[in-house]
């Protein structure tokens, strides 16, 4: 079992705790770009998982328009819950795109401390003509 996954959850200072938290969302920012199916879900449609440690992650599409989809991770014998919601409106100009990205997460550890964030913009430029960029 990868214990990779919880380093956060177990550490007790919360600066720590702090830099596991920044250093997972960085590590989402391509991933989380790169879109799979669905792109636009419909209402109530839903993702459950099941990792190797035991970690659980389910997320619904709660509204279609404006989209609204929320989070659930729950980590292995309750070490900390991740949850939150994102909803994005897209304003778009001749050559580039902003993504304006609401919502908010939060992680609650075992220990009941909390760490809450906001999601991050995006712009998208020369989406029409020349290298597209991020």
């Amino acid at each position: 079992m990868a214990r990779y996954h919880n380093a956060a959850a177990m550490s007790e200072d919360p600066v720590e705790r702090m830099k596991h938290v920044m250093i997972a969302q960085i590590a989402t920012l391509f991933p989380s770009h790169t879109w799979g199916k669905p792109l636009n879900p419909v209402l109530g449609e839903t993702y459950e998982t099941t990792l190797p440690d035991g970690t659980t992650i389910s997320v619904e599409q709660v509204s279609h328009h404006p989209p609204v989809s929320y989070v659930l991770v729950e980590g292995p014998d309750a070490l900390y819950r991740y949850s939150g919601y994102s909803t994005f409106g897209v304003k778009a100009y001749i050559n580039s795109i902003n993504l304006e990205v609401g919502g908010h997460k939060q992680i609650t550890f075992k220990d009941g401390s909390q760490i809450t964030f906001n999601n991050t913009n995006d712009t998208f430029g020369n989406t029409l003509i020349g290298t597209c960029h991020h």
